[in-house]
């Protein structure tokens, strides 16, 4: 093998390689690969290749302060978008929740509201009832006063006196 002043780079010939032929050995049998050589060693190139192919210097010109500021300015407006949707978003998200919220409170307040109906027209139908067998029936008298019930007060006992507890100092801490 030998190395040349320059890479190696392929080239593409009229005739065709003659592949090599190397065995490799698996485990489980004999695999005969085989390899072709495209690369050929390169030649000195002429000097006029050599002024082509030499990489030219790039000069960087410094960004003019406009453009700096223009560059500042489009970055920011996009945060500024990105911030704004995001926003946006999150607005509209909690617009939706809070009205489907109301909603299910409103229906809930409707379905309270006709209960109620219906729950002050069943006491409202059974007074009536009471009122019809009341009047109906002849076994509800007027209260006599001899069959009034005395009930005598009961004269006014003094509050007890609370005993006062001595409580000596313990040796020891109940704790923190």
């Amino acid at each position: 093998m030998s190395f040349a002043p320059y890479p190696m780079r392929p080239t593409r010939s009229k005739r065709q390689p003659q592949p090599r032929t190397t065995k490799a050995v698996d485990s489980r049998k004999v695999v005969e690969l085989k390899q072709t050589s495209t690369y050929k060693a390169a030649t000195r190139p002429s000097k006029a290749q050599a002024k082509v192919q030499q990489p030219r210097q790039l000069t960087v010109a410094p960004i003019p302060w406009w453009l700096n500021l223009l560059l500042f300015l489009q970055y920011s407006s996009a945060a500024l978008a990105v911030g704004l949707v995001g926003a946006t978003l999150a607005i509209y998200g909690n617009s939706v929740s809070s009205q489907r919220a109301w909603d299910q409170e409103y229906d809930r307040l409707i379905t309270l509201r006709r209960t109620e109906r219906q729950l002050l027209a069943s006491s409202e139908l059974i007074k009536h009832q009471a009122a019809e067998q009341s009047s109906q029936s002849r076994s509800l008298v007027y209260p006599k006063p001899s069959q009034r019930v005395y009930v005598s007060v009961p004269s006014p006992q003094p509050a007890p006196v609370p005993v006062p507890v001595n409580r000596s100092p313990s040796p020891a801490p109940l704790g923190y």
